[in-house]
């Protein structure tokens, strides 16, 4: 599908294989195979696409399965949430960006009901509370093989 230079089109786009924007979009994207803003094109909404090249401007929100570039003329004012991300010497983004499928955060150990979870540390000079620090952290993790 192309919107043209000029044109300006509201709705709801589904089962797209390839959007091109010369033009202005209001809309929500859904199953959109790849987004292209060219220099002149602009987007408002939401939406979720497998890759996405932005030249123009976007406002809103964008999950990209896989790649999004950034070219030198495009500008994303919101947030996008992708697995690849290129932008352009000159490209503009402002918002929040994620990774998709990020590391999980660590899980924190799991409490051992002979330790506290807490420990003090003697006072004195440096090199006896880094020792006590060293050995603390060492029976900890002696005491989780899993680590």
């Amino acid at each position: 599908m192309i919107i043209g230079y000029g044109i300006s089109v509201e709705g709801r786009i589904e089962n797209c294989e390839r959007l091109v924007l010369d033009g202005n979009l209001s809309a929500e994207l859904a199953d959109v195979q790849s987004l292209i803003i060219n220099e002149t094109g602009s987007f408002r909404g939401n939406g979720s696409v497998k890759h996405a090249e932005i030249g123009g401007r976007f406002e809103g929100e964008l999950i990209v399965e896989d790649h999004i570039t950034i070219l030198s003329t495009g500008r994303i004012d919101g947030k996008v949430t992708y697995s690849s991300i290129e932008i352009k010497p000159g490209g503009k983004f402002t918002g929040e960006i994620i990774l998709r499928d990020a590391e999980p955060e660590p899980e924190t150990m799991t409490s051992n009901p002979h330790m506290d979870g807490s420990f003090e540390i003697p006072s004195g000079n440096d090199d006896d509370q880094e020792d006590y620090i060293d050995r603390a952290l060492k029976n900890r993790i002696a005491q989780r093989p899993d680590l």
